[in-house]
Order: structure tokens, then C-alpha cells, then sequence
């Protein structure tokens, strides 16, 4: 598929469903395969998301599925909540003035299928993504990814997030992430 093939109006957001977790579970995989060819150790020696995390957000209402023809072209979780991995940040702070409640919702576990790759779909899906948490009454959106995840890092910041600093996963000081928030 070429980027002139797929138009926004053939593109669909919806909660993910059982019948997707096969679709999901491929992404997923091929995310951490990807990372791992370009050398980034994201997802890497298990620490993935893989069927337990997937199994939870489906039954917690969090993931999400965006659809090219009914197709499933890429996966994410948008958790609302404080997520306590975001509590410490270092070389940097969480910037608080466009947030004055402190509720905000975060992204998680975003994958695109192979098939649909180069089509400007992540772009579009964070635009989905973030149209709901507004709709939902979020005022901000946290997000983070891994330092050398440039792909990520691109569709991120092209989405209008700011970075707010570094973050750690679960404490593990060796696994450093970009961290980034947008005010609805």
C-alpha cells in the first residue's frame, strides 16, 4: 500500500475486541522485531507487551484498534489514569500550568502492521487518540518512548507533544525513556 492509497476516510478508530487480539499480538511482535533490527532494546528480552497486557486492556477498555477498510492496521492502549511509571522525572519536569485537576490519560503498547507501514497511519491513529481522550475530558495526554525509537519520537512530536524529560519503567534506571505531554 502506497500513501496515496489510503485516505482518512477509509481509516476508523474503535475499542479493540477479542477478535482482534490474534491481529494485536502480530503487531506487537513486529514492533519488537523492528526495534530490534534497528538496534534499540525496547521491548527486548521479554519485556514487551505481549498477551497478558493485551488481555488487560481489553478487559479494562483500553485498547484501541485503528481500521484501513475494516482492516486492523495498527494497535494502541489509551489508559486513563496516573500512570505512577510517570511520578519521577528527571532532566526535566511535568509541566503543570495547562493542567490545573492533574487528570490526564496516557498511550501505551502503539504498533502498526508491516502492511501498513509508510502510510502515515501512527500519525493518524495518535490524531484518533487524542480526539477521544479530549472527548472523554482529559486535559492532558502523557506519552513516552525509548531515546533511539526515532520513528516513534517523529510521530510523536509531529502530533504537537512536548518533551518533558526522562522517565523510568517499573524504576529500571538502565531503560531511560523520552517522555512527552499535550494539553487538550
Amino acid at each position: 500500500m502506497n500513501h496515496d492509497e489510503v485516505k482518512l476516510a477509509d481509516c476508523d478508530m474503535r475499542p479493540a475486541m477479542v477478535d482482534d487480539v490474534p491481529a494485536i499480538i502480530a503487531m506487537l511482535e513486529t514492533g519488537r522485531e523492528l526495534l530490534a533490527a534497528d538496534g534499540i532494546d525496547q521491548w527486548q528480552n521479554g519485556t514487551g507487551p505481549g498477551v497478558q497486557s493485551v488481555t488487560k486492556d481489553l478487559m479494562q477498555g483500553w485498547g484501541r484498534v485503528f481500521c484501513v477498510r475494516g482492516q486492523v492496521a495498527a494497535t494502541a492502549a489509551l489508559i486513563p489514569g496516573p500512570d505512577p511509571n510517570y511520578d519521577v522525572i528527571e532532566d526535566g519536569v511535568w509541566d503543570r500550568t495547562g493542567n490545573t485537576s492533574g487528570a490526564y490519560a496516557t498511550i501505551h503498547r502503539v504498533a502498526v502492521s508491516p502492511a501498513f507501514r509508510g502510510n502515515h497511519i501512527g500519525r493518524r491513529f495518535y490524531q484518533r487518540l487524542i480526539e477521544e481522550a479530549r472527548a472523554r475530558g482529559f486535559a492532558e495526554i502523557r506519552v513516552d518512548t525509548h531515546e533511539d525509537n526515532v520513528r516513534m519520537r517523529h510521530v510523536i512530536e509531529g502530533c504537537g507533544f512536548a518533551y518533558a524529560g526522562r522517565i523510568f519503567i517499573d524504576g529500571d534506571r538502565t531503560q531511560p525513556r523520552r517522555a512527552y505531554q499535550l494539553f487538550l
